[in-house]
Protein backbone atom coordinates (compact mmCIF):
# COMPACT_ATOMS: atom_id res chain seq x y z
CA UNK A 1 0.00 0.00 0.00
CA UNK A 2 1.26 3.46 -0.90
CA UNK A 3 0.12 6.45 1.16
CA UNK A 4 0.34 10.03 -0.08
CA UNK A 5 -0.20 12.88 2.35
CA UNK A 6 -0.19 16.39 0.95
CA UNK A 7 -0.20 19.70 2.80
CA UNK A 8 -1.31 22.40 0.41
CA UNK A 9 -1.13 26.08 1.30
CA UNK A 10 -3.81 27.63 -0.90
CA UNK A 11 -3.79 31.27 -2.00
CA UNK A 12 -6.54 32.71 0.25
CA UNK A 13 -8.51 34.31 -2.59
CA UNK A 14 -8.35 31.00 -4.55
CA UNK A 15 -9.40 28.63 -1.77
CA UNK A 16 -13.00 28.22 -2.94
CA UNK A 17 -11.85 27.52 -6.51
CA UNK A 18 -9.28 24.96 -5.31
CA UNK A 19 -11.81 23.14 -3.12
CA UNK A 20 -14.26 23.07 -6.03
CA UNK A 21 -11.57 21.46 -8.21
CA UNK A 22 -11.01 18.80 -5.55
CA UNK A 23 -14.74 18.11 -5.26
CA UNK A 24 -14.96 17.59 -9.03
CA UNK A 25 -11.85 15.39 -9.20
CA UNK A 26 -12.59 13.23 -6.14
CA UNK A 27 -15.04 10.77 -7.76
CA UNK A 28 -12.82 10.50 -10.84
CA UNK A 29 -9.73 9.75 -8.75
CA UNK A 30 -11.61 7.24 -6.58
CA UNK A 31 -12.60 5.36 -9.76
CA UNK A 32 -8.97 5.04 -10.89
CA UNK A 33 -7.65 1.50 -10.75
CA UNK A 34 -5.95 0.91 -7.41
CA UNK A 35 -7.17 4.01 -5.58
CA UNK A 36 -8.35 2.89 -2.15
CA UNK A 37 -8.84 6.31 -0.54
CA UNK A 38 -8.93 9.99 -1.48
CA UNK A 39 -9.85 12.30 1.37
CA UNK A 40 -9.35 16.02 1.76
CA UNK A 41 -10.08 18.44 4.56
CA UNK A 42 -9.15 21.86 5.84
CA UNK A 43 -6.31 21.91 8.37
CA UNK A 44 -7.65 22.33 11.87
CA UNK A 45 -5.41 25.30 12.82
CA UNK A 46 -4.13 26.70 9.50
CA UNK A 47 -7.16 28.10 7.66
CA UNK A 48 -5.63 28.14 4.17
CA UNK A 49 -4.02 24.69 4.33
CA UNK A 50 -5.76 21.71 2.75
CA UNK A 51 -4.73 18.19 3.74
CA UNK A 52 -5.13 15.37 1.21
CA UNK A 53 -4.71 11.69 2.08
CA UNK A 54 -4.56 9.09 -0.67
CA UNK A 55 -3.98 5.33 -0.55
CA UNK A 56 -3.02 3.26 -3.60
CA UNK A 57 -2.67 -0.51 -3.77
CA UNK A 58 0.25 -0.75 -6.24
CA UNK A 59 3.08 1.42 -7.56
CA UNK A 60 2.01 0.96 -11.17
CA UNK A 61 -1.57 2.10 -10.47
CA UNK A 62 -0.31 5.24 -8.74
CA UNK A 63 2.07 5.93 -11.64
CA UNK A 64 -0.73 5.45 -14.18
CA UNK A 65 -2.73 8.07 -12.25
CA UNK A 66 0.23 10.47 -11.97
CA UNK A 67 0.67 10.39 -15.76
CA UNK A 68 -3.07 10.71 -16.48
CA UNK A 69 -4.86 13.80 -17.73
CA UNK A 70 -6.79 13.97 -14.45
CA UNK A 71 -3.57 14.38 -12.47
CA UNK A 72 -2.46 17.07 -14.92
CA UNK A 73 -5.66 18.98 -14.07
CA UNK A 74 -4.92 18.54 -10.36
CA UNK A 75 -1.27 19.53 -10.87
CA UNK A 76 -2.40 22.64 -12.77
CA UNK A 77 -4.63 23.61 -9.86
CA UNK A 78 -1.65 23.16 -7.53
CA UNK A 79 0.55 25.40 -9.65
CA UNK A 80 -1.95 28.25 -10.09
CA UNK A 81 -4.08 28.20 -6.94
CA UNK A 82 -1.56 27.44 -4.20
CA UNK A 83 1.43 29.01 -2.49
CA UNK A 84 3.16 25.77 -1.59
CA UNK A 85 2.61 22.02 -1.67
CA UNK A 86 4.47 19.47 0.40
CA UNK A 87 3.89 15.78 -0.20
CA UNK A 88 4.99 12.69 1.72
CA UNK A 89 4.86 9.39 -0.13
CA UNK A 90 5.12 6.35 2.16
CA UNK A 91 5.44 2.68 1.30
CA UNK A 92 6.30 0.28 4.08
CA UNK A 93 9.10 1.83 6.11
CA UNK A 94 10.22 4.23 3.37
CA UNK A 95 9.03 7.83 3.11
CA UNK A 96 9.88 10.27 0.34
CA UNK A 97 9.30 14.00 0.79
CA UNK A 98 8.54 16.23 -2.17
CA UNK A 99 8.18 19.97 -2.51
CA UNK A 100 6.02 20.36 -5.61
CA UNK A 101 6.87 24.03 -5.96
CA UNK A 102 10.45 23.22 -7.02
CA UNK A 103 10.17 22.86 -10.81
CA UNK A 104 8.59 19.40 -10.70
CA UNK A 105 7.75 17.96 -14.12
CA UNK A 106 5.44 15.16 -15.17
CA UNK A 107 7.51 13.71 -17.99
CA UNK A 108 7.88 9.94 -17.99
Amino acid sequence: MINLKSLIDVIPSKKHEFLQSLRELKPIILNKKGCKQFLFSEHITKKNVIVINENWNKDENLLDYIYSNHFRVFFGALKFLTQSTKMNISKGTQTFKLDLNNETTLDR
